[in-house]
């Protein structure tokens, strides 16, 4: 039985914003389908193909460009899935799943 990995999360402030931000994300391996969230609010959704490498996926938030680049990476053989969150082109947070 395949089970979603649970919900990650990270705080970021950005630049000339009052309050801080909590990024979150999930990712469904069985069917490799991602969802990045800031503040609950989903802002970016798609699905992560390692046939084409590194994937990244858009997406916008209070009128900053978001996007996600994605790698798969094996911990202790283990595989997961490691997002780099950038806020304005600034890494904002690193999520893995």
């Amino acid at each position: 039985l395949l089970l979603a990995c649970a919900p990650a999360k990270q705080i970021y402030k950005p630049s000339g914003a009052d309050k801080a931000w909590e990024i979150s994300g999930e990712f469904k391996d069985h069917t490799n389908e991602l969802t990045i969230r800031i503040n609950g609010a989903p802002v970016i959704k798609g699905t992560v193909d390692h046939r084409r490498g590194k994937d990244t996926l858009t997406g916008s938030y209070e009128g900053r460009a978001i996007s996600t680049t994605c790698v798969s990476v094996a911990n202790y053989l283990v595989p997961q899935e490691q997002c780099t969150v950038l806020v304005d082109g600034e890494q904002a947070a690193v999520l893995t799943f």
